[in-house]
């Protein structure tokens, strides 16, 4: 009897946890379709960053969903000390939405380095960072029995190729972040075209995909 209530409690578990993933990867989907849909219906074009929309009628949209994708990567676990790089993870999107970023930078002129623009922006790439990490060494992970055997199941292979990707896309993402702001020349011709956006959206997108296969939603075994 004992036996059936473990089984059934241990389900459960699995069930939430694929669960919590799939919210987590279908918020992460949403967020730049959402922004940009707005930005589309208003004629006004997207803003220079994800962040900037807290300065537009998504304020609390764009508040509200990644304060929930910030507090599911606190309640994850996963394997062994997964959960420290998830609930880091989840720190730095709580900072990245409370200690927003400035109109200083709105119309993408030089930044004011300010020590709360420094939080921000360090703190929005410490997020992606460990997104990308969790994706490519994290979910790659597999159980003893599979170790054991030397042979990934088809599905799970499959998976791990998917996770690989899109963290390797969070991460080109990012580098080409940084260039952006580090090279004063690329900054001053690529500008107009609202690069960070794009890029924040493409790293978005990637890290929601990366979550809904974990979830099981796609390539289920």
């Amino acid at each position: 009897m004992s036996t059936q209530s473990e089984r059934q409690s241990k389900q459960e578990l699995i069930v939430s946890y694929l669960t919590l993933r799939k919210a987590v990867g279908i918020l992460g989907l949403l967020l730049p379709f959402m922004l940009f849909f707005y930005s589309l219906f208003k004629g006004q074009g997207v803003q220079i960053s994800i962040s900037h929309y807290y300065f537009t009628e998504m304020r609390n949209e764009f508040v509200v969903v990644l304060s929930l994708i910030s507090l599911f990567l606190f309640c994850y676990e996963g394997y062994d000390n997964d959960k420290y790089y998830s609930r880091a993870a989840g720190f730095f999107g709580l900072v990245v939405v409370f200690i927003h970023t400035t109109l200083k930078c709105r119309s993408c002129m030089p930044l004011d380095i300010t020590a709360r623009e420094i939080i921000h922006l360090g703190s929005a790439a410490l997020f992606l960072g460990l997104l990308g990490y969790m994706s490519i060494f994290l979910f790659t992970k597999t159980n003893d029995l599979n170790k054991v055997m030397g042979v990934l199941p088809p599905k799970k292979a499959a998976r791990n190729r998917v996770y690989k990707v899109c963290g390797y896309v969070i991460f080109l993402c990012l580098i080409l972040m940084i260039l952006f702001f580090a090279i004063g020349s690329i900054k001053a011709k690529l500008c107009v075209y609202k690069p960070v956006f794009w890029l924040e959206s493409v790293a978005v997108l990637a890290f929601g995909f990366s979550w809904l296969v974990k979830g099981e939603t796609i390539l289920k075994d």
